[in-house]
């Protein structure tokens, strides 16, 4: 369904493109972004940075079609969370094992680096001589990210150590995972919805912009099937 979907927007792009006029123009930017997890995966919010080129193609006098190559990176972090050991039968989780284990407490430190190319439908409108205000709607295509995660080991207890009550209702907050041969992946589509405004003033741009990826596992730690991970970017770009 998804290949199906990025393979119609590419086709969707290449036709607009080669029906567009010649009235386009190229643009950097570079800006930082502001990330973080929500249910059921709750973490402190991270700052991370972005950089790229890109390019808007005027289709119809206010209607553009703005294409980007970036380098985004996206930084949240989940704080003291129990993980169960990558030892322990899968089929158990959430539950602790009937036989005495560890359960280890971990911060998880997560840093995801991506290739990105928004496809973007932008409208503009001009107020003024060398002033005007656009806003974009579409999605972007996200390529498997370097996973720059980290996680550190803050303590670990013994399952005997619980009492009866406390193993009783013990749940485990995330496991850990051998390989990406599970079918987990860092991001679960690889396509994510964007929305944002701009500001033009002469050559000069500022644009805030919001996103949702999909997390499934990072450092070894599977969080969550899906979780939607927010992002906000604001860049500041020059336009040639």
């Amino acid at each position: 369904m998804i290949s199906k979907t990025i393979l119609g927007l590419v086709l969707f792009c290449g036709f607009v493109v080669s029906n567009v006029s010649a009235q386009h123009s190229f643009f950097i930017k570079a800006g930082g972004t502001y990330s973080y997890l929500k249910e059921p995966s709750y973490g402190d919010p991270g700052m991370s940075y972005l950089y790229g080129i890109g390019k808007d193609w005027r289709l119809y006098r206010w209607i553009q079609l703005r294409t980007e190559v970036l380098i985004t990176n996206s930084a949240t972090a989940l704080r003291n969370k129990s993980v169960q050991r990558r030892e322990d039968l899968f089929p158990i989780f959430p539950y602790l094992p009937a036989e005495e284990t560890t359960i280890s407490y971990i911060d998880i430190d997560i840093q995801l680096r991506y290739l990105e190319i928004p496809i973007l439908l932008k409208v503009e409108k001009t107020l003024r001589k060398n002033l005007s205000i656009g806003l974009e709607l579409g999605y972007s295509l996200k390529f498997p990210p370097k996973d720059a995660s980290r996680s550190t080991l803050l303590r670990e207890i013994k399952s005997t150590d619980l009492t009866e009550e406390e193993r009783q209702s013990f749940r485990f907050d995330y496991r850990g995972t051998h390989s990406i041969g599970e079918n987990y992946s860092y991001h679960g589509r690889g396509l994510c919805p964007n929305f944002g405004m701009s500001v033009h003033y002469s050559k000069f741009q500022i644009g805030l912009r919001y996103q949702v990826d999909y997390v499934d596992w990072v450092s070894s730690i599977v969080i969550g099937e899906d979780v939607p991970l927010r992002i906000w970017n604001l860049s500041m770009g020059y336009r040639f």
